[in-house]
C-alpha cells in the first residue's frame, strides 16, 4: 500500500503533466473520430471536461484533476473491453468486433493501461486531498443551485444529484471556473440537439409546451453559465494583474 501512496513521487511532476496531456488528447481525438452534426454537443462537453482536467492540474489540484479524468474519461475502459470480447449475439450471429478497425483495438488497450495508471495516481494523491479543500463564497454556489433546480424540475432529485456531484466536488476542491465549466458540460449537448432538430426539420410545433420550455430554459442556462465563466476569467485575470503590479512596486533590495 505504501508503494501505491508513494507512486506520485516516483513519476516526476513534469512527466505527469506530459502524460496527462497525452491521455486527454487521445481521448479527445477518439471522440472526434465519430463527430457529426448530432454529436457536436457531446464533443463540446468532452472538450469542457478536458479543459477542467488540465486547468486543475496546472493549478496544483492534482487529486481533483486525476479523479475527473479517471471517472469521466477512462472510467468505462474495462466495460469497453468486456463488451468487445464478449459482445457476441446468438440472435444475430454477429460480434461487435466485426466492425472494429485497428484503431479501436489500440484505443481499448491504451484505455486499460491509462485507467491503471490513473487509478494509481488518484489513490496516491488522495492522501493529500485535504490541503485542496476550500470554502466557496456564497455567490459561487449560484450556478450549481440554478442548474440543480433545472435538473430537478426536468428530471428527478436523484438525477440532479448524480449529475451535479462533480460540479460540487470541483467547487470544493478546485475553483469556481472549473465548476462552471463542468456545469456547462452537463448542459451544452441539449441546445445543439435542439438546433439540429430545427435545422433538419425533425421538430414539430405541435410538441408539448413542456418540450419548448425545456429547450428554451436550457439555452438560457447555457448563456448564463457562459457569462459566469467570462466574468470568472476576467476576475482571475484582474487578480493576476494586481499581483503583478504589487510585485513590480516592491522596492528592490
Amino acid at each position: 500500500m505504501k508503494n501505491i501512496i508513494d507512486f506520485k513521487e516516483k513519476v516526476a511532476h513534469s512527466l505527469q503533466f506530459i502524460l496527462l496531456i497525452v491521455l486527454v488528447l487521445v481521448f479527445v481525438i477518439n471522440s472526434a473520430i465519430s463527430l457529426s452534426a448530432s454529436t457536436v454537443g457531446n464533443f463540446l462537453a468532452t472538450l469542457a471536461i478536458a479543459f477542467v482536467v488540465v486547468w486543475l492540474f496546472i493549478k496544483g489540484k492534482n487529486f481533483t484533476s486525476y479523479l475527473l479524468i479517471t471517472v469521466l474519461m477512462f472510467g468505462g475502459a474495462l466495460n469497453t473491453m468486456f463488451r468487445a470480447l464478449f459482445g457476441y449475439s446468438f440472435y444475430t450471429n454477429t460480434h461487435p468486433y466485426e466492425n472494429y478497425i485497428a484503431w479501436d483495438w489500440i484505443y481499448i488497450v491504451f484505455s486499460l493501461a491509462a485507467l491503471l495508471y490513473l487509478l494509481l495516481m488518484t489513490i496516491s494523491y488522495a492522501s493529500s486531498v485535504k490541503k485542496d479543500f476550500r470554502t466557496p463564497e456564497l455567490k459561487e454556489w449560484l450556478g450549481i443551485v440554478i442548474v440543480g433546480c433545472y435538473l430537478f424540475l426536468f428530471g428527478s432529485l436523484g438525477s440532479a444529484a448524480s449529475l451535479l456531484i462533480f460540479a460540487v466536488f470541483v467547487l470544493l476542491f478546485g475553483d469556481e471556473l472549473s465548476s462552471l465549466v463542468v456545469l456547462l458540460s452537463l448542459l451544452i449537448e441539449r441546445p445543439f440537439s435542439f438546433f439540429v432538430e430545427l435545422s433538419d426539420g425533425s421538430y414539430e410545433f405541435s410538441n408539448s409546451i413542456y418540450y419548448w420550455i425545456n429547450n428554451i430554459l436550457v439555452i438560457l442556462l447555457v448563456v448564463f453559465i457562459i457569462v459566469k465563466i467570462v466574468f470568472s476569467v476576467l476576475s482571475l485575470t484582474n487578480k493576476r494583474l494586481k499581483k503583478y503590479e504589487e510585485i513590480e512596486q516592491e522596492p528592490a533590495e
